[in-house]
């Protein structure tokens, strides 16, 4: 078995420990983070950890007054005037290793501004563990494979934690905790249909997701490509059917993230696809019930739950890839951390136009 296989089948241990860790320090988080709720919010990383700044932005602005937005950490450096007309008065970094090198200049490059900043990072030695004004982090879990699973699904929850905490809503704050339980439930409920699916070949695959389902479509999306090589595009449901639709064909696999609140027009795409011929795996949460009413995912909202839908596409990605003769743990040309050599724009040119 792969490290990738054992991470992402054994991560629900990991999500609850997360989010018992983050409990068991939330008040001293309170006391320092308390005023970060009446700040407006950038976001941002690279890769995976920019899925998650666009997930938690979306979240934050569904449930805070302030504003916040998502940009990949390369955009604050090579196109920094967006942060100037957007005015975050604070920052939040995130890396799974706390040492990618555009998020470390990009954090750099804001706290000249005088912004403060908090790192969401797996890695509490790490550069930016240390350079960020405040830092929360999961130390205690660890991932072997490039490719981020369980950790990316640790990120996820604390960055829900964090806003969700500060939102007051005591309510909604506490169904987060049944989500390590449901999420299993769901991924044991829905694993042989991952395996049946991966049974046959295709040439493209299409993971359609809305409203807080997008970033964890988007990293979905990503997911496949690392591990199995094969062609994968994200988009939101309706949006899908203005030009990509165009391409679906008989070796087109469509995977739809179904929400609870809007589950008619992205019914109707689904159904639409079918007619051009390509497969569907729709997920779908409210399918499958715990007997446990109290601990139903029918009880958890749309904003909080989409996490759910990451493992049965994590295994997906996983097993096209061994059925192509990859190795998930190591796709090529891909390290645990990427470093990048920055490079000052020239002198005369800025924002894209050269000054003569």
């Amino acid at each position: 078995m792969t490290h990738t296989l054992t991470e992402l089948e054994s991560q629900f241990v990991s999500w609850h420990n997360t989010l018992t860790k983050l409990s068991e320090e939330k008040e001293n988080l309170f006391r320092v983070l308390n005023n970060n709720k009446n700040q407006n919010h950038l976001f941002y990383g690279c890769g995976s950890s920019y899925n998650l700044a666009l997930s938690f932005s979306y979240l934050w602005n569904c449930l805070h007054k302030t504003h916040s937005f998502a940009l990949p950490a390369s955009e604050v450096i090579l196109f920094p005037e967006i942060i100037n007309n957007l005015s975050p008065t604070m920052v939040v970094p995130i890396s799974r290793s706390g040492e990618t090198s555009e998020t470390i200049l990009a954090t750099d490059k804001l706290h000249s501004k005088g912004l403060k900043s908090l790192g969401i990072t797996c890695n509490s030695s790490s550069t930016l563990a240390k350079i960020t004004s405040t830092a929360i982090t999961t130390s205690f879990i660890e991932e072997k494979s490039v490719v981020e699973t369980v950790i990316f699904s640790a990120l996820y929850l604390t960055g829900l934690f964090y806003i969700l905490f500060l939102s007051e809503k005591e309510a909604l704050f506490k169904k987060i905790f049944l989500l390590p339980e449901n999420g299993k439930f769901f991924y044991q409920k829905t694993r042989d249909t991952i395996i049946k699916t991966t049974e046959k070949d295709y040439k493209q695959v299409f993971i359609l997701g809305s409203g807080p389902y997008y970033g964890i479509a988007r990293d979905s999306c990503l997911k496949i490509m690392e591990m199995s090589l094969l062609p994968t595009n994200a988009f939101n449901f309706l949006e899908f059917r203005h030009g990509p639709i165009a391409s679906v064909g008989k070796d087109s696999l469509i995977i739809a993230l179904l929400s609870s609140s809007n589950r008619s027009p992205e019914t109707q795409v689904i159904n639409e696809v079918k007619k051009y011929g390509a497969d569907t795996l729709v997920l779908d949460i409210d399918a499958y019930r715990l007997p446990e009413a109290e601990s139903s995912l029918m009880n958890i909202p749309d904003m909080i739950r989409s996490i759910i839908y990451a493992p049965p596409i994590q295994l997906f990605a996983c097993l096209y890839a061994l059925k192509r003769g990859l190795n998930p743990d190591h796709p090529p040309h891909l390290e645990r951390v990427v470093n990048y050599d920055y490079i000052e724009p020239q002198i005369g040119v800025e924002n894209g136009i050269k000054n003569i």
